[in-house]
């Protein structure tokens, strides 16, 4: 199907009248796929990002240790963490911060917990009392995985899950009702369920073009490119769909 979805009609009507469960599979494929696309265009960001940021963050969280569940840092006074051009990223504390202090950061340790700053505003939090014995008095650096593992597995799921799942849906849904209001004029015998499950397949171009194009020019597709390619291959299937109906071979 990955190639099929390029323009074979009776591969499109075919997932369209018999997938089930098959449809949901072919889901979580594309994801992967989307998931693919994203860590190949950011692998280069990511890995310099880790050499110029997180390594001296590394080496600064060296001085911040956990005593009685809370943060202990050498000489007391707040460590701020900066990427290679100045950017404040991260914050050790042994106090909480004010809400004026968390702009921009993608975590910090502070007082007794680490926070994650999550896109939208979103945080998320771990109390680092239970993280007290598994350090046995090392610093709190070593709770961070290996380059390797942070980059190659930990970053590609975070995506997966956090971002190219919730995207991927997202978008599905909205072109699900485009191919159905378009349905009611072109081939109006299809349910709802037969356009997602068309939509589903009309998503595939675009995410192999957007997968070659990170492979050979290093930047991914954009999103309205999406839109057109996966819009204009829906319409080019109903139109197909009504033509074989009215004249079959």
């Amino acid at each position: 199907m990955l190639y099929k979805s390029f323009g074979s009609v009776d591969a499109y009507r075919k997932a369209v009248s018999f997938w089930q469960w098959k449809a949901l599979l072919y889901f979580f494929l594309l994801a992967a796929l989307s998931t693919l696309s994203a860590v190949l265009a950011t692998q280069k960001v990511l890995d310099r990002f880790y050499d110029t940021a997180v390594s001296p963050a590394l080496e600064q969280l060296s001085k911040v240790k956990i005593s009685d569940g809370k943060i202990k840092i050498e000489g007391g006074q707040n460590i701020e963490m900066k990427t290679a051009d100045g950017k404040l990223f991260a914050v050790a504390s042994e106090k909480l911060l004010e809400p004026s202090q968390t702009k921009n950061l993608m975590f910090a340790f502070e007082k007794d917990r680490v926070t994650f700053y999550l896109p939208e505003g979103e945080e998320m939090f771990f109390n680092l009392g239970e993280h007290e014995k598994i350090l046995e008095g090392k610093s709190v650096n070593a709770l961070f995985p290996p380059k390797d593992i942070l980059i190659l597995v930990i970053m590609p799921l975070t995506c997966f899950f956090l971002f190219v799942l919730p995207m991927n849906t997202m978008f599905l849904a909205m072109l699900s009702l485009a191919a159905y209001i378009l349905s009611r004029t072109i081939f109006p015998v299809l349910s709802f369920a037969e356009c997602v499950k068309l939509a589903l397949v009309a998503l595939t171009p675009s995410i192999i073009i957007d997968i070659i194009l990170v492979l050979v020019f290093g930047f991914p597709t954009q999103g309205f490119v999406y839109a057109l390619i996966s819009g204009g291959m829906v319409y080019y299937m109903l139109r197909m769909f009504a033509k074989t109906a009215n004249h079959p071979e």
